[in-house]
């Protein structure tokens, strides 16, 4: 009953005022489990960052700031009360109403409401698939406990899941596209183009960014995306390495190690990734197998901290020589997720990226064969 007088209220006032045409009001409710935060602060954050630019104090599960001018430079925030409620708010000029209790909650603005109908239609497919998806489970439960053709049943299930769930992620995608094209001028398109740019091919990913307006290409997410993306186009196979120094020695470079005449695999590794950790026994079977052929091998720790590099390199036997880059050397290869194993020639051009498991060995042997068994 308070919810409803609550949003009662807040319509009441969105209907009798209005904001100047560059600033925004934003009003909303919590749910009614959200009591206990009754009398304390919900807050305003930049979109990205957790620290407030604005607050308003809930009373009767209601909140209302201040108007404030909206600006370029800050396009979206969050809402944030407590540890359970978040919000995604469009800052726009207008009256924003948040109904803190569902994603997709702000509207009363074009923008606001866009995005509550494209979070809207997100959810029905998601909730629909899920739907789908337990029914397949419950039906490959049952085939497992009649055990006779229970395999066959169970992989004709499994393909099923399989598909729907192809289904889905093609659907987002086309959600996604959909709120694009709507979008090409404003931060909605950037939030679509954000996810497309990672899961779309090449070419259609180089129609997106060419048909994407100012706005869209300099929000700081697609930013950061299309400057891994050119660093990746920069150091695919055939590309002269780039060069980058160990971040507390500026004369420990790449360059030390890779263009001297020797084909240098580089592991882009952390102390704190398990699957790196895991690869070193190979690694260093491989290190033993071939560096008297002349191969050499170089570490490079990413998004570590040094004193426990440190630790690794010892737990793990690693002899072969560490540069330490925290963020420069992921950024210049465009590098995602680690291991990532890179082979550079004898003259630093890089022969392959992503090396894994048996694939180096034979590349190895290939290169060995081919320069009359000299690496």
């Amino acid at each position: 009953m308070a919810k409803n007088i609550s949003w009662a209220l807040l319509l009441f006032i969105w209907a009798l005022t209005s904001c100047q045409s560059s600033s925004y009001i934003i009003s909303g409710t919590l749910p009614d489990q959200a009591a206990d935060l009754d009398d304390q602060y919900i807050y305003l954050l930049a979109f990205g960052s957790q620290t407030p630019i604005d607050s308003a104090k809930i009373s009767g599960g209601a909140f209302s700031f201040s108007k404030r001018e909206a600006v370029d430079s800050l396009p979206e925030g969050v809402l944030s009360a407590g540890e359970r409620y978040k919000a995604v708010v469009i800052l726009e000029p207008g009256r924003i109403l948040v109904d803190m209790s569902r994603e997709g909650g702000a509207t009363g603005t074009p923008l606001n409401d866009a995005l509550s109908a494209f979070l809207a239609r997100q959810d029905k497919a998601l909730q629909a698939t899920k739907a789908k998806s337990d029914s397949i489970s419950s039906l490959m439960e049952q085939s497992l406990e009649g055990l006779s053709g229970a395999g066959d049943r169970s992989n004709e299930l499994y393909l099923s899941l399989q598909t729907l769930l192809e289904a889905y992620h093609s659907e987002v995608l086309n959600l996604n596209r959909e709120l694009f094209e709507a979008n090409r001028e404003n931060v909605l398109g950037a939030r679509a183009l954000n996810l497309l740019l990672g899961k779309v091919s090449k070419a259609e990913a180089d129609h997106l960014i060419a048909s994407a307006g100012p706005v869209v290409l300099r929000h700081p997410q697609v930013a950061a995306l299309l400057e891994a993306r050119r660093s990746l186009e920069a150091t695919q196979d055939g590309q002269p390495f780039t060069d980058f120094a160990d971040d507390s020695d500026p004369e420990l470079k790449l360059s030390r190690y890779v263009g001297r005449g020797h084909y240098t695999l580089v592991d882009f590794w952390a102390s704190w990734c398990a699957p790196c950790r895991r690869e070193m026994p190979a690694l260093r079977r491989v290190y033993d197998h071939y560096r008297d052929r002349g191969l050499r091998v170089v570490g490079v720790a990413v998004a570590d901290k040094r004193e426990a590099h440190a630790k690794a390199v010892a737990e793990d036997g690693i002899s072969w020589p560490q540069i330490f880059s925290e963020q420069e050397a992921s950024r210049l290869y465009g590098i995602e997720t680690i291991p990532h194993l890179i082979l550079f020639a004898p003259d630093g051009t890089i022969v392959e990226r992503d090396l894994r498991g048996d694939r180096i060995s034979r590349l190895l042997d290939d290169l060995l064969e081919k320069n009359g068994g000299r690496l």
